[in-house]
């Protein structure tokens, strides 16, 4: 994407970016289970998670203010670079995790038991009423608040920073009573976005 002037090639390679992304957490779930005992999955899952949530919290200010001094190219190289980093330091540190064994067709048996697809619409769910309020975040900020171009990252950092703390703390309370803690969570991001409105 960083070296890119075609739009079909940048469109095929951000899909790739996603399915890679995708791979990655995934897998990174599956070895954070696998190294703690069934009673801490939960912790280990958030600890996981929230990887993701800081990266956010970082990742979104940063490339934000990246693009604006040395434009979207640079930040897409440094991206490169970050991801360089992030593959040596895999090979260095991640344990090989035994295999839990299933091919294919185990995987799709799970996949598709009844339970497993509530849970991937009830995520989907939240998750997309999340990121399409956050599709609208920069204008909001602009055009309802009033907030300058200079204060946007600060304000994507907090939002990050919120996120990192509610997965660390949602693992803990996913270890005492996961159906709940989806609940109050599903709850409160519902009043989060009524109150933005």
């Amino acid at each position: 994407v960083a070296l890119s002037a075609s739009y079909d090639l940048t469109l095929v390679a951000r899909c790739l970016t996603g399915a890679f992304a995708g791979l990655f957490d995934a897998t990174a779930f599956a070895v954070g289970i696998a190294v703690v005992p069934p009673a801490r999955a939960g912790r280990a899952l958030a600890v996981v998670i929230s990887g993701v949530a800081v990266s956010a919290a970082i990742g979104v200010p940063l490339g934000t203010l990246l693009g604006q001094v040395i434009g979207w190219r640079g930040s897409y190289t440094a991206i490169v670079a970050l991801l360089a980093i992030t593959l040596i330091a895999v090979v260095a540190v991640v344990p090989s995790v035994p295999s839990v064994g299933g091919g294919v067709s185990d995987q799709a048996r799970y996949a598709l038991a009844p339970r497993v697809l509530a849970m991937l619409v009830l995520c989907a769910a939240v998750f997309g009423s999340t990121f399409a309020a956050l599709t609208y975040i920069v204008p909001f900020l602009h055009e309802v608040t009033g907030v300058s171009d200079a204060l946007v990252s600060v304000f994507l950092l907090a939002y990050g920073v919120a996120t990192a703390v509610g997965s660390f703390g949602g693992g803990r309370l996913a270890d005492w009573n996961a159906g709940r803690t989806l609940i109050v969570g599903s709850v409160g991001a519902a009043g989060s976005l009524a109150a933005l409105y």
